[in-house]
């Protein structure tokens, strides 16, 4: 199961190992209690071990995307996820979408549960973009100004500025997040 949509761990579990402050985002490890530490002649000295070295500390670290990611009983959790389930006491249903397109910003007003087409209508701009605006691109055979939203034509624009417009109104129409197509 990929990271970003891993919820296997109970969410009660989840309280016992981590604590979230929904203002910062920030996930930090909670002490641990010996009982979850393999038993035997070591499981107090290794229980005090992984206290000393993370217990009250920043839980997780970037990946090679930009998220947020933390090892929990040796599988990886994308930290977002996390943080949902901890401030809301269930898993998200869907897809968690930055709001703020920023994958490691997870305050709790910068994260929402998302389907995959909600969270696709919030992207940055490419950066291969040669208007300025997503779904504007340049028609070669007539030179005119075409605009699409998916697969759906909205029209040919002698003007690039009034194929920006109508473009706009189009996201505006099909529910687009206002941050769609903010700077990459």
């Amino acid at each position: 199961m990929p990271i970003y949509m891993r919820d296997d761990i109970p969410v009660s579990t989840l309280r016992v190992l981590l604590s979230y402050n929904p203002v910062t985002g920030v996930l930090t490890w909670l002490p641990r209690e010996q009982d979850l530490f393999k038993p035997g002649p070591r499981q107090k000295w290794a229980c005090d071990l992984w206290n000393s070295r993370f217990a009250y500390q920043i839980a997780g670290h970037l990946n090679k995307d930009g998220y947020l990611e933390i090892g929990i009983f040796g599988k990886a959790y994308a930290a977002h996820r996390v943080a949902w389930a901890l401030h809301y006491g269930v898993w998200p249903t869907g897809e968690i979408d930055h709001e703020n397109g920023i994958g490691s910003a997870n305050q709790i007003s910068n994260i929402r549960d998302a389907a995959h087409r909600a969270n696709m209508q919030n992207q940055k701009m490419r950066v291969d973009n040669t208007t300025g605006q997503m779904g504007v691109y340049r028609h070669a055979a007539s030179g005119r100004w075409n605009v699409r939203v998916g697969h759906r034509s909205f029209g040919y624009y002698d003007d690039l500025d009034d194929a920006i417009a109508a473009r706009k109104q189009a996201e505006k129409e099909m529910g687009y997040h206002p941050n769609h197509g903010r700077p990459a």
